[in-house]
């Protein structure tokens, strides 16, 4: 093979690879937006289990 060639076979390699990286993660984003809103639904009274979860929670104080 040609270096030209193997050079554009590799190429066409990496860029079918980051198409793949970028739907994976494209998929695994959707999927964390889910859980955030599926967890704050079922522990909005327990917004301390929310933040074990890496998910923030905002505490309006009450004056």
């Amino acid at each position: 093979m040609s270096l030209r060639k193997d050079r554009m076979r590799k190429k066409g390699e990496a860029e079918e690879n980051t198409e793949g990286r970028n739907q994976a993660l494209r998929q695994l984003k959707s999927l964390i937006k889910e859980f955030h809103a599926a967890a704050r639904l079922a522990l909005k009274d327990h917004p301390q289990k929310l933040e074990a979860f890496g998910i923030r929670v905002r505490f309006l104080q009450k004056q």
